[in-house]
């Protein structure tokens, strides 16, 4: 270490064994007094005399010098008399803490679903750290996992992270932190950035113009579907629907699209026979590597009936309009037919009616020439129908 009337700085870790400091002297000196101290300080930590040219700072013992500041005074002595002392200021730092970095290469990483890949781990340490580090992970994506060979890394060591991607892991982009612990807790971090994409499989999408749909009774209707490629797909696709009741005629048409892309069409077709409720019609659309399914939720209503009471009958025996008449009725048979007078109690009930209430009450007895009031109810018994009614005698 060389310095010439300077102050001097230097880390104890970069200092040499030895350190020599040499006096020039001013004229004829007798000998030079070396004085160390801490700065501030009226005790030498050590002292030194050297009489002889070139007056060299040297004890053959050697000093130990921990971290501080301190003076040294070099004293020119000539015929028994001290000259001025010349001072160097001498700054010894301390180590620093003991502490390491890590590294990735490369720090970022592709992968698809399924697959697995790696990067290297460097183990970097400061001059005053030692020992083994101990590695780990967390927060991976959905669908992935990590090892490490070896999970304890020796100071300069590297460690070899792969990461195990399975087929259905989340797709996208994400930050990975590795921790590495060392000794007395000394802990270390790096962020890599790992890339999941989804493996390119050909495959088509299945879509249906509708997938709810009411109908009456000998109604048809038609739904588009629409067969889309992905990923370079090109297989011819069939199709097939199946109906939850026989009763609906199903068609589908073209039932083959080549090149896997393009639209049919579905004909639902029902008569006046069909059975009325829910029915559920699958439709499946398969080529030699895939198949998909879908469904139709279809509501068969009845075909709507027009009940039409007449206003008045007359049952008097004349043969013309004996009978309270209700066209259509006999179409509903699971219709209720209530009658009441006008103080609002019931004269007559029947269910199914069959167009022959002559104008008398339970009993059989013949109700007087007047107004009554009637009410129709279906199986549920919702009313769906009243009116009233002139009974002529």
């Amino acid at each position: 270490y060389s310095s010439v009337n300077n102050n001097i700085a230097v880390n104890q870790l970069d200092l040499p064994e030895i350190i020599n400091f040499k006096a020039n002297t001013a004229g004829a000196a007798d000998e030079v007094k070396w004085i160390f101290k801490e700065q501030g300080s009226a005790t030498a930590i050590q002292t030194y005399t050297d009489a002889t040219d070139p007056y060299t700072l040297y004890d053959a013992g050697g000093w130990t010098v921990l971290p501080g500041v301190y003076e040294l005074e070099a004293i020119q002595v000539s015929s028994g008399v001290d000259g001025t002392a010349k001072i160097i200021v001498i700054t010894i730092n301390p180590p620093p803490p003991p502490s390491f970095t890590l590294s990735t290469t490369p720090a970022s990483l592709t992968v698809f679903q399924g697959e697995s890949i790696s990067s290297t781990i460097k183990i970097t340490p400061n001059v005053t750290f030692s020992g083994y580090v101990n590695l780990v992970t967390n927060d991976l994506p959905e669908g992935v996992t990590a090892e490490f060979a070896p999970s304890m890394v020796n100071t300069e060591g590297n460690s070899i992270i792969t990461f195990n991607v399975t087929d259905d892991a989340a797709v996208g982009s994400s930050s990975v932190i590795i921790t590495a612990t060392g000794p007395d807790n000394v802990q270390a971090n790096t962020t890599m950035d790992l890339t999941i994409e989804r493996v390119s499989i050909p495959d088509f999408e299945l879509t249906l113009g509708k997938e709810q749909l009411t109908l009456i009774q000998g109604e048809e209707a038609q739904v588009n579907i629409i067969i889309k490629p992905i990923d370079g797909f090109d297989e011819d696709v069939a199709f097939e629907a199946i109906s939850s009741i026989p009763e609906i005629q199903l068609i589908i048409e073209p039932g083959i699209l080549e090149g896997g892309s393009g639209e049919t069409e579905l004909s639902i077709i029902t008569d006046e026979f069909t059975p009325i409720g829910e029915v559920f019609i699958q439709f499946i659309a398969s080529s030699q590597s895939r198949e998909l399914k879908d469904t139709i939720d279809l509501l068969i209503q009845p075909i709507p009936i027009s009940v039409i009471p007449k206003n008045q009958f007359s049952p008097n025996g004349d043969g013309i309009d004996e009978f309270w008449i209700i066209e259509e009725i006999e179409e509903v048979p699971e219709f209720s037919v209530l009658v009441f007078d006008r103080l609002g109690r019931e004269v007559y009930r029947a269910q199914p009616y069959k167009n022959d209430w002559d104008g008398t009450d339970e009993n059989g007895s013949q109700l007087i020439s007047t107004t009554y009031f009637y009410v129709l109810k279906n199986a549920e018994g919702k009313t769906v129908k009243s009116g009233s009614l002139n009974l002529i005698r």
